[in-house]
Protein backbone atom coordinates (compact mmCIF):
# COMPACT_ATOMS: atom_id res chain seq x y z
CA UNK A 1 0.00 0.00 0.00
CA UNK A 2 1.11 3.23 -0.81
CA UNK A 3 1.02 6.53 1.35
CA UNK A 4 0.22 9.87 0.13
CA UNK A 5 1.76 12.56 0.91
CA UNK A 6 -1.07 13.63 3.02
CA UNK A 7 -1.18 10.89 4.83
CA UNK A 8 2.48 10.94 5.39
CA UNK A 9 2.51 14.25 7.07
CA UNK A 10 -0.37 13.20 8.83
CA UNK A 11 1.81 10.23 10.48
CA UNK A 12 4.81 12.34 11.02
CA UNK A 13 2.72 14.74 12.86
CA UNK A 14 1.30 12.10 14.87
CA UNK A 15 5.04 10.33 15.42
CA UNK A 16 6.31 13.63 16.39
CA UNK A 17 3.05 14.67 19.12
CA UNK A 18 3.99 11.08 20.53
CA UNK A 19 7.65 11.59 20.59
CA UNK A 20 6.90 14.68 22.46
CA UNK A 21 4.57 13.14 25.26
CA UNK A 22 7.07 10.21 25.78
CA UNK A 23 9.65 10.50 28.29
CA UNK A 24 12.14 8.20 26.35
CA UNK A 25 13.61 11.45 24.15
CA UNK A 26 13.90 15.15 24.57
CA UNK A 27 12.86 17.30 21.78
CA UNK A 28 15.03 20.34 20.94
CA UNK A 29 13.52 21.49 17.71
CA UNK A 30 10.30 22.74 17.09
CA UNK A 31 7.72 20.55 15.10
CA UNK A 32 7.88 21.33 11.77
CA UNK A 33 11.45 20.92 11.22
CA UNK A 34 11.24 18.01 12.75
CA UNK A 35 7.97 16.70 10.70
CA UNK A 36 9.94 18.00 7.45
CA UNK A 37 12.97 15.71 8.00
CA UNK A 38 10.87 12.85 9.18
CA UNK A 39 9.05 12.83 5.35
CA UNK A 40 12.51 13.86 4.05
CA UNK A 41 13.37 10.44 4.72
CA UNK A 42 10.27 8.98 4.22
CA UNK A 43 9.66 9.98 0.94
CA UNK A 44 13.07 9.23 -0.32
CA UNK A 45 13.20 5.65 1.05
CA UNK A 46 9.77 5.62 -0.71
CA UNK A 47 11.53 6.96 -4.08
CA UNK A 48 14.31 4.55 -3.66
CA UNK A 49 11.80 1.55 -3.60
CA UNK A 50 9.87 3.16 -6.69
CA UNK A 51 13.02 3.36 -8.91
CA UNK A 52 14.27 -0.24 -7.60
CA UNK A 53 10.48 -1.39 -8.78
CA UNK A 54 11.30 0.70 -12.24
CA UNK A 55 14.29 -1.01 -12.51
CA UNK A 56 12.97 -4.42 -12.21
CA UNK A 57 9.98 -3.94 -14.57
CA UNK A 58 12.86 -2.97 -17.41
CA UNK A 59 14.32 -6.49 -16.39
CA UNK A 60 11.60 -8.75 -17.07
CA UNK A 61 10.31 -6.87 -19.81
CA UNK A 62 13.84 -7.51 -21.70
CA UNK A 63 13.32 -10.97 -20.41
CA UNK A 64 9.86 -11.21 -21.42
CA UNK A 65 9.74 -13.98 -24.23
CA UNK A 66 12.23 -16.07 -21.39
CA UNK A 67 9.49 -15.79 -19.26
CA UNK A 68 6.24 -16.47 -21.07
CA UNK A 69 8.78 -19.64 -22.34
CA UNK A 70 8.92 -21.12 -19.19
CA UNK A 71 5.60 -20.17 -17.70
CA UNK A 72 6.47 -18.41 -15.16
CA UNK A 73 4.43 -15.95 -13.06
CA UNK A 74 5.32 -12.25 -14.16
CA UNK A 75 4.28 -11.35 -10.54
CA UNK A 76 6.54 -14.04 -9.12
CA UNK A 77 9.43 -13.10 -10.84
CA UNK A 78 8.63 -9.71 -10.24
CA UNK A 79 8.94 -10.63 -6.02
CA UNK A 80 11.77 -12.12 -6.70
CA UNK A 81 13.76 -10.00 -8.74
CA UNK A 82 12.91 -7.59 -6.73
CA UNK A 83 13.87 -9.07 -3.54
CA UNK A 84 16.80 -10.28 -5.02
CA UNK A 85 18.42 -6.77 -5.89
CA UNK A 86 17.31 -5.19 -2.65
CA UNK A 87 19.60 -7.86 -1.37
CA UNK A 88 22.53 -7.37 -3.36
CA UNK A 89 22.20 -3.43 -2.58
CA UNK A 90 21.59 -4.12 1.09
CA UNK A 91 18.23 -2.41 1.33
CA UNK A 92 15.23 -2.63 3.44
CA UNK A 93 11.75 -2.57 1.90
Amino acid sequence: MRLSEKKIDYLCGKIFQEMAKSKVCVLTRAQGPVVEAMKKVILDDLKIEDDLDEEVHRILEEHQEEIRARGADYHTMFKKTKSLLARERKLVL
